[in-house]
């Protein structure tokens, strides 16, 4: 079964390089005017983009202020103060704005990716 971006783009190729390739000034989410009312429902939302990207075995938590979602060994979003925040490959703190779901879950995908071809 394709996955929903080649659907959507009629382009084939790894979901993830759909994201980056497809990438636009704003995200649909940006466009449509929907943000995410809580650190659970932008978490929500982000699991939405990786999953259609193809991330698998993505787990979320939330609290009233806080939710996480673990993407791998090592590499595991929070999101409180309308702010996504996890580290990189070099252990260095990355944010981005949790009214940004879809252009989080492009920065996350190259990160998610190695792992992926090595399963």
């Amino acid at each position: 079964m394709p996955h929903l971006l080649a659907v959507i783009t009629g382009v084939r190729g790894h979901p993830c390089d759909l994201m980056e390739r497809h990438a636009s000034v704003g995200t649909i989410s940006w466009i449509d005017g929907s943000h995410p009312a809580t650190p659970a429902e932008a978490v929500s939302m982000l699991h939405s983009y990786l999953t259609a990207a193809g991330v698998e075995r993505l787990y979320a938590a939330s609290r009233t202020t806080v939710a996480s979602l673990s993407i791998r060994a090592g590499l595991t979003v929070w999101c409180m103060n309308g702010m996504f925040r996890w580290q990189d490959e070099l252990g260095r703190t990355v944010t981005h704005s949790a009214d940004d779901p879809e252009g989080a879950a492009r920065q996350l995908c190259g990160l998610a990716q190695p792992l992926r071809a090595a399963a």
